[in-house]
């Protein structure tokens, strides 16, 4: 194989693998939008959730019983959380790491924003001693 040929095939899988990660974050994006959307009940959203992580599970081709041990859960509660039925948070977060799926979780955080007002405020100058108290001396000018 000439390096040019081989250059073409590396940056033809580089561009593929840049592709399927953008897709990947699209069909996040998409789940987000639709667990806004008030309509859906409390167990339409957890079994969206579940078939979501299982399908992430099988792309990543491990079975539940390797996304149990690498999170350090039992395999019952990973198939509960596929199936929807329940799970703690820590299962949750678990699988999620485990998935290489964390920004699904981070995308839930509103981003930190600082306000104008305490931008002006952190700009004016700072003490750099504390005044004493003053004496109530009773008068009033």
């Amino acid at each position: 194989m000439s390096i040019g040929r081989l250059r073409r095939t590396v940056v033809g899988h580089l561009l593929w693998s840049f592709l399927w990660l953008k897709w990947e974050e699209s069909q996040s994006l998409a789940i987000l939008l639709t667990f806004m959307n008030d309509r859906h009940t409390v167990e339409e959203l957890q079994g969206e959730i579940g078939e979501q992580l299982r399908a992430a599970r099988l792309r990543s081709n491990l079975s539940q019983a390797d996304v149990a041990k690498q999170a350090g859960i039992s395999i019952g509660a990973v198939k509960n959380l596929e199936c929807g039925v329940g799970a703690t948070v820590k299962t949750l977060v678990g699988v999620v790491k485990v998935l290489g799926r964390v920004q699904w979780i981070l995308s839930l955080q509103p981003p930190v924003t600082i306000s104008p007002m305490d931008m002006l405020r952190a700009s004016k100058a700072k003490r750099q001693r504390a005044g004493k108290p003053r004496k109530n001396t009773g008068s009033i000018v």
